[in-house]
């Protein structure tokens, strides 16, 4: 059977539109191992995952090493309490410079611009640097 030429041109645009309409939000998860799992399937490791206990603002929390350094992975009951961290973040250190991805529910504090791009590249988020006031 064949088709008219224009019936195979509208389908195969509408297979590149429909490709085109991924999601780029970030995936949310239930747990920061789960975010350390995500990012390990990417190619991402971040290694020695230790649990931190009774996270403030978080459902669960914990630190890993992301190219040498250590990161702090947390995970949040909505994608808002993951927008407003950094700034709560910022609060709570006294208004030193805060670096992170945010993304989904989730946050990683990251070291440097490098390793928070290589966040965002594996699996997704946005880097947001508030520098000292």
């Amino acid at each position: 059977m064949r088709f008219p030429k224009t019936a195979t041109a509208a389908a195969l645009l509408a297979a590149v539109v429909l490709a085109g309409c991924g999601s780029d939000q970030p995936a949310t998860y239930d747990k920061p191992e789960d975010v350390v799992a995500a990012l390990d399937k990417e190619g991402v490791r971040c290694a020695q995952y230790t649990p931190i206990d009774n996270p403030q603002n978080a459902v669960g929390r914990g630190s890993c090493n992301l190219d040498g350094e250590q990161v702090i992975v947390s995970v949040y009951a909505t994608e808002a309490d993951a927008e407003g961290e950094p700034e709560r973040k910022r609060q709570l250190l006294g208004g030193m410079d805060v670096r992170m991805v945010v993304g989904g529910n989730w946050t990683i504090t990251c070291v440097d611009d490098g390793q928070c791009g290589r966040v965002v590249e594996a699996i997704g988020g946005k880097t947001v640097n508030l520098p000292k006031p």
